[in-house]
């Protein structure tokens, strides 16, 4: 349990005995950095948000709790509005030097990126996208040994839902997993706003096939119900179906247990396969 609220993260780790009593003071730089880094602005990409803009990230923002809460999230993680940064037509891919397209996020700073494309609906499906990453678990890490700040350690990202960081820093585990169960929910989300008033007349043009949506990362969604499939069929002794498998994926998105899923893994598929799932190099 924590002995500090954090408005922004779940959890922080890696404080030990001697360093307990900086354990305000760390959770204090968190929130500093998330809210001066996170929230300043990106030059020559960001654009100024507008009432429809503003109007648009409070209907995300509010989906997205809901969604949370239903699967079981306690806490609300809320992302200040200067954190929320939107580029104008291109600009993450400007910004990133082509490493990343549309929009984007960041653990360490929870903020988020994207460009505000012409489509509400486009532009709310890819809001919902990075914002659910950064409002589901989220855990930092205290590294040792770091003179970049006042308490002498280094503070960074740890757990942003099912992904993991390794203690160097230099690994993420479960990034695609991460991203499939992401793509999950924003798909969820596509279908329950069909019907919503407020994109009523583009919904029209998108049913007459004048404008096209794009919910993200199918091949990583794809590859997640192969995985829930295999799973299933091999554990059926344990699980009334498979949606009961893909539940236990969301909940560890989610909510951060990961315990039993990771168990579930290499029982399936032998010890140690959880983080060979899809380790890739930050390095």
């Amino acid at each position: 349990m924590e002995s500090y609220n954090n408005p922004y993260i779940d959890r922080l780790i890696g404080i030990s005995p001697e360093q307990k009593e900086l354990e305000k003071r760390y959770h204090e730089y968190i929130i500093a950095h998330i809210e001066k880094i996170g929230g300043e602005k990106i030059e020559d990409f960001e654009i100024e948000k507008t009432e429809k803009d503003v109007s648009l990230i409070q209907f995300v923002e509010l989906a997205i709790d809901e969604m949370l809460r239903y699967y079981g999230r306690t806490k609300r993680i809320g992302i200040p509005l200067a954190n929320i940064h939107i580029l104008k037509m291109d600009g993450t891919k400007d910004f990133t030097k082509g490493r990343l397209i549309d929009g984007a996020h960041s653990s360490s700073q929870q903020s988020i990126l994207v460009d505000r494309k012409p489509s509400d609906i486009q532009f709310s499906v890819s809001l919902f996208h990075e914002l659910l990453h950064v409002k589901c678990f989220t855990a930092f890490q205290v590294i040792a040994d770091d003179k970049s700040n006042e308490t002498g350690t280094k503070v960074s990202s740890y757990r942003q839902g099912m992904s993991v960081v390794s203690r160097d820093g230099k690994t993420i585990y479960l990034k695609s997993v991460e991203e499939a169960v992401i793509a999950y929910l924003t798909a969820d989300f596509y279908k329950s706003i069909t019907k919503e008033p407020l994109f009523k007349n583009e919904m029209d043009a998108v049913n007459n096939g004048s404008i096209a949506i794009d919910t993200g990362r199918q091949n990583e969604l794809s590859q997640l119900h192969a995985a829930v499939s295999v799973i299933y069929e091999r554990n059926k002794h344990l699980f009334p179906d498979s949606d009961a498998v893909l539940r236990l994926f969301i909940d560890s998105q989610v909510n951060g247990n990961l315990l039993e899923l990771g168990k579930l893994i290499e029982n399936t598929f032998g010890p140690g396969t959880l983080k060979k799932i899809d380790p890739e190099s930050i390095s």
